[in-house]
């Protein structure tokens, strides 16, 4: 993983065009203008439209109280960087999860029990007494820890922006958008296959069928 920044990406995406790079941030220059809107138009986007590894943090939930939703005990506090929630887990549940020991086990023996939950007000409800967990996408921060297939994506979007709006070259903008719909299709799937096979979760149903016990563990 490698920490990009904005004038970087952008200088780069300058050069792959025929235009000069600039020297330095908002420097009031067409290339500058045009390549900035652009940065900050797709970073967002891109982000969202997978679940990136290097994007993906989790966070133990602040409690607020109880939840007033029908159906829901608890009201938590969603993370202030959040852009895209993908999953909540309750810390009880979180406890279930074995490691991973290298060796296959039943599909119904993979995961931890699925937590229900709704966003109310920008705010989580759901049912979790000992407290909820989540996994979400962060919002970009100034240096980031980006995928080289991430950066590819975006800077042929970058490209395509300033083909248009400084070189005014058609031809070449939607050339840029194919490119970096392709890019984003192979940096998506590499970042799938990084997922490594899911923790089981305790079942003590699937316990008792594998080693023979009659016995169900609760």
């Amino acid at each position: 993983m490698v920490i990009w920044d904005k004038l970087g990406v952008l200088n780069e995406a300058l050069r792959n065009t025929g235009n000069h790079p600039v020297n330095t941030v908002a420097d009031g220059s067409d290339e500058w203008e045009v390549a900035s809107a652009a940065f900050d138009q797709w970073v967002p986007i891109l982000l969202s439209e997978r679940n990136w590894h290097f994007a993906t943090q989790t966070q133990t939930l602040d409690r607020l109280g109880d939840s007033s939703y029908p159906g829901f005990v608890d009201e938590f506090a969603l993370p202030a960087d959040l852009m895209q929630l993908i999953n909540v887990w309750s810390v009880e549940a979180a406890g279930l999860v074995y490691p991973y020991q290298g060796w296959g086990r039943p599909d119904e023996d993979m995961m931890p029990p699925p937590l229900q939950w709704s966003i109310v007000g920008n705010r989580l409800q759901t049912t979790a007494r000992d407290g909820a967990i989540a996994k979400y996408i962060a919002f970009p921060t100034t240096l980031q820890p980006w995928s080289v297939g991430f950066v590819k994506a975006l800077r042929y979007r970058i490209e395509a922006a300033i083909y248009r709006g400084l070189n005014e070259d058609m031809s070449e903008a939607a050339r840029c958008d194919k490119e970096a719909d392709r890019a984003l299709i192979e940096a998506g799937s590499r970042s799938t296959s990084e997922e490594p096979r899911r923790a089981g979760f305790r079942s003590g149903l699937a316990e008792a069928r594998r080693y023979g016990r009659s016995r169900v563990y609760r």
